[in-house]
């Protein structure tokens, strides 16, 4: 064979052999890649270095796979879940190879160190030796100052091995003690010779002011105090021109210390910053400059080193106590109490805590009973104030003592007195006086009344609910308005601000067991200034009457007027001057009791009945039934009625409005010419106890025979009481509206409710009320379902929203959007009503039946609307009152522009092709596209059957 044809040959062959070999290693790399590898990654770059450092390291390392390198990846036989043995001692570095690559090292396990001896240990010993303790001291910062002030011109001389400054440093003390495990019982001194010399006041060679306080000696007596010992050498001091006898003080109990808990390092205990107050025989050592006023010298940082002495027996380590303390002050003016308890942990632990205000101590210790200690402080200037408590126990050796965390309470000026002025309305106050209601008015329970009938005056009470810019404030007293023989009285009390906002505000006041709404504050037109104490005053703010302010506050029970009022709704009242600021202490008033009120002779007036499509008012029949049944069936107010049981029950209305107002339903056979027929209402009430219903009224209707004479039937289906009363019209009062409604009023139902029916022949016998009642058109009114009495109320949704006016829409109006959040609040409700309903209109669509109303009648609530409504709708608060509002749902507008949908669409697009790439198997492989090998292996094959081809014609040629 020629060389030629051998090269060929040769050339086919290796080009055949890389072609196998990137088969098999393309293929693995292509596989890794579809697997969803990043290749180019840290990870994938460290395996490449890993697979050229590992060959080296095959030989020398067993159990690391070939071309790993650092991989953690163990041998068969060395599952990597499980660590390899800890060794003693860390493997030397494993020789070099020939290549002259170092094998890499095995790293040692990490060694557990012994746990060298504690503190705690050390110091359980006793007696131990104290060793290589320091002291750090400045003695007195004003007394260095004044050495050294041109005054005294004197001079600081450091005695022995004392170093530094101010403060200065004794070393290398020794001691001996008991060494407790806080440290009780240590006696440290320090060299005889080392110490501090003051001199001042130069005369000749002497020194009017000489001191030299020398030897320093401390003795830890308890977890919390020690007591410094020195030799003081001085001269008396006569005044600043006498140089007075020179005297020499051995071991003088210079100072009382208060300790820190100690910091411990190994057997190295440190006291850091203890507090230091001279003695009675410090003040006299120190050469009588100072007094108990100013008796604080400089904190002192001690530490030693405690060697437990071998051999010795072990006293029990004493169990670890905790202190918490709690600093509340009465009132956050000064002159306040500030309440303070500490207590202490484990409660059997014994002793007392020293209470302390500003770092200086409140009176004696108190013992610990239970775990507890308190007493009280009372600042007498504005600031901050800082408390501590520092438990210290009665056997040491049983429990260690321990410190607070201090509590900060800040007192300021006390604030201008809260008050609130206002006059109702001016002419009203007249009215009352004057010569036709021939009434008067009182004022009491904290509130006052200007002379000559001026305006009224109400001690702030609460700002419990007030954040500085809005909320309720709280004021207190009562004042009477009665007139026209009683039938006039009415109570103004405890009335309250709601701030809502910059611009508004309300009064509400309690009435008839309910929170009304009696006034509209303006702000807008008030004078607003800041008091002391950070007081507010708005000043001269005008007010108009509100709407249940105008039916059940002013009321002249004549029925000449709508509803029997004085006012109409948004007539203007008196100006209105009240503070916010501090409480009075003054308690709310009592409301008057309902049963020592006179009983009016006239029947409260119906509300007004609803318009009707048809000319005439709707027809509507107004009756209570029987105070004093209810009274009896609920227990509610049955003194009053002189019941000492009662049936403990409820008495449940469905369809029927607030004061028992029956709906006129389509009337059978009424004759408007001569006002006779029978006209019927719809809706019912039921008094139920002792597990049964007592008595009912159902869908009741009347007929009039005559203009003295008509028959009640009640509907009622049980035994007790009757199904049918006479009503004695003639008794009564009539009216015919405008429209041909005809109404009679405050009629009297003759009978009463017995087991004996109408007639009363029964046991027990029971008064009915007067009844009012409308015969007028169709009502379109419809109501819900309550149930009053001892259980919880249960309310039912009525068909139609029951009220359009009353609830305030807190949301912005923007804002209210399908499925979004909405809140809203309205009052009149019964203080702390529950189970109120929050209903949606159209369809009524209940959105919660769990509202609650607060002490003030007030239903707040929030929540989130249908996610499936649009448009004008209409929200009300269903409950002992009923209110809403109209709202309009917004569908929101902000939709996707075309353009960012369509650079969305791409990049989705992009996003699925690139995932259909990687699973067919085309993802970059080593840095190269697989279609990319896979044509370069195929541009191999041609070369190599190329060459083969030519390598076959050139033997043909040579034979």
């Amino acid at each position: 064979m020629s060389a030629r044809a051998r090269i060929a040959r040769t050339g086919s062959l290796g080009l055949i052999g890389m072609l196998v070999l990137g088969a098999v290693f393309g293929g693995a790399s292509a596989a890794q890649a579809a697997d969803g590898a990043t290749i180019g990654s840290i990870g994938a770059i460290e395996s490449v270095q890993g697979g050229a450092e590992g060959t080296a390291a095959d030989a020398a390392t067993p159990g690391v796979a070939a071309g790993e390198g650092a991989s953690t990846t163990a041998s068969p036989s060395a599952p990597a879940a499980v660590p390899a043995p800890a060794t003693e001692a860390a493997p030397e570095a494993a020789p070099a190879d020939e290549t002259g690559a170092a094998a890499p090292a095995i790293a040692p396990e990490p060694q557990v160190a012994d746990a060298s001896p504690s503190a705690e240990a050390a110091a359980d010993q006793e007696p131990a030796a104290i060793a290589d303790a320091m002291l750090s001291w400045g003695v007195k910062s004003s007394f260095r100052s004044y050495i050294t002030s041109p005054i005294a011109k004197g001079a600081i001389t450091l005695l022995g091995a004392v170093t530094g400054s101010g403060p200065y440093t004794w070393s290398n003390g020794a001691g001996s003690g008991t060494a407790q495990p806080d440290g009780t019982g240590l006696e440290i001194a320090f060299g005889e010779n080392d110490g501090v010399h003051f001199q001042g006041h130069a005369e000749g060679e002497d020194y009017i002011l000489d001191l030299a306080f020398t030897q320093p000696q401390i003795t830890v007596t308890s977890a919390t105090t020690a007591e410094l010992t020195l030799d003081v050498d001085g001269r008396k001091f006569v005044d600043t021109t006498t140089v007075g006898e020179t005297y020499s003080l051995d071991d003088v109990h210079f100072a009382d210390l208060v300790l820190p808990s100690p910091k411990i390092d190994g057997t190295r205990y440190t006291w850091e910053g203890s507090s230091a107050t001279m003695t009675a025989d410090g003040l006299q050592a120190f050469g009588g400059f100072y007094d108990e006023s100013t008796a604080a010298l400089d904190p002192i940082t001690f530490s030693a080193q405690v060697i437990a002495q071998p051999g010795e027996p072990e006293v029990p380590a004493p169990a670890n106590t905790t202190t918490a303390l709690t600093a509340k002050a009465t009132s956050p003016n000064v002159g306040a109490n500030v309440e303070l308890s500490a207590r202490v942990a484990p409660a059997g632990a014994s002793g007392s805590v020293q209470f302390t205000q500003n770092g200086k101590n409140l009176g004696e210790a108190v013992p610990v009973a239970n775990g507890s200690a308190a007493t009280t402080a009372r600042p007498t200037e504005p600031g901050a104030y800082t408390y501590g408590a520092v438990f210290t126990p009665s056997d040491p050796k049983a429990f260690r003592g321990s410190q607070a965390t201090p509590q900060q309470v800040d007192l300021a000026d006390p604030k201008d007195a809260g008050t609130l002025q206002w006059g109702v309305k001016k002419s009203f106050r007249e009215y009352v006086l004057g010569p036709i209601a021939k009434g008067k008015i009182v004022a009491e329970d904290g509130a006052k009344q200007a002379a000559n009938n001026g305006v009224f005056t109400f001690p702030q009470s609460s700002t419990t609910h007030w954040n500085g810019t809005s909320g309720t404030v709280q004021y207190a007293g009562k004042v009477k308005f009665s007139g026209h023989h009683g039938q006039m009285d009415v109570d103004l009390l405890n009335p309250a601000i709601v701030v809502q906002n910059a611009k508004s505000a309300e009064v509400r006041i309690p009435l008839n067991g309910k929170t009304v709404t009696l006034a509209q504050i303006d702000l807008t037109q008030a004078k607003r200034e800041t008091l002391r104490g950070g007081a507010v005053k708005f000043t001269r703010a005008t007010t108009k009457l509100a709407k249940a302010g105008a039916e059940q506050f002013f009321v002249n029970g004549t029925g000449t007027g709508p509803v029997g009022t004085f006012y109409e709704v948004g007539t203007a009242l008196d100006d209105i001057t009240f503070v916010i600021g501090s409480d009075s202490g003054v308690k709310p008033a009592a409301p008057t009791d309902p049963a020592s009120k006179p009983k009016p002779t006239t029947a409260p007036e119906k509300p007004a009945a609803p318009a009707s499509t048809q000319g005439a008012a709707a027809g509507s029949l107004v009756w209570s039934v029987s105070n004093a049944f209810a009274a009896y069936t609920t227990c509610t107010n049955k003194e009053a009625f002189g019941y000492q049981h009662c049936a403990k029950g409820s008495v449940e209305t469905n369809g029927v409005g607030a004061g028992y107002l029956f709906p006129q339903a389509v009337s059978s056979s009424w004759d408007r010419a001569s006002q006779t027929g029978t006209v019927a209402y719809s809706g019912s009430v039921a008094f139920t106890g002792y597990g049964m219903t007592m008595y009912n009224v159902a869908n009741p209707s009347i007929t009039v025979t005559g203009p003295t004479s008509a028959t009640l039937s009640t509907g009622n289906s049980t035994s007790f009481g009757s199904g049918t009363y006479q009503l004695d019209l003639a008794s009564g009062s009539k009216s015919v509206g405008a429209n041909g409604e005809v109404t009679w009023s405050n009629v009297p139902v003759l009978g009463s409710l017995s087991s004996g029916g109408a007639g009363g022949s029964g046991s027990q016998s029971i008064g009915l009320d007067p009844l009012t009642f409308t015969v007028g058109a169709e009502s379109r009114v419809s109501y819900g379902a309550t149930a009053a009495g001892n259980d919880k109320k249960q309310y039912t949704a009525a068909a139609t929203p029951p009220a359009t006016t009353g609830v305030t829409v807190l949301t912005d109006a923007d804002k209210i959007k399908p499925g979004g959040r909405i809140e809203i609040e309205a009052s009149g409700f019964d203080p702390d009503d529950e189970g109120v309903l929050i209903v949606l209109y159209s369809d009524p669509i209940v959105l919660d039946d769990e509202a609650t109303a607060d002490e003030n009648g007030v239903v707040r609530w929030s929540g989130t609307l249908p996610d499936d409504v649009s448009g004008e709708h209409t929200i009300t608060i269903q409950g002992s009152s009923n209110a809403g509002a109209v709202i309009d749902i917004v569908e929101p507008k902000a939709k996707k522009s075309a353009k960012s949908a369509d650079v969305e669409t791409r990049t989705l697009a992009d996003g699925v092709a690139q995932d259909r790439v990687t699973a067919a198997g085309l993802a970059p492989a080593a840095g190269m596209a697989l279609w990319e090998w896979w044509a370069s292996a195929a541009g191999l094959v041609a070369i190599a059957a190329c060459m083969t081809l030519l390598t076959i014609r050139q033997r043909r040629s040579a034979g």
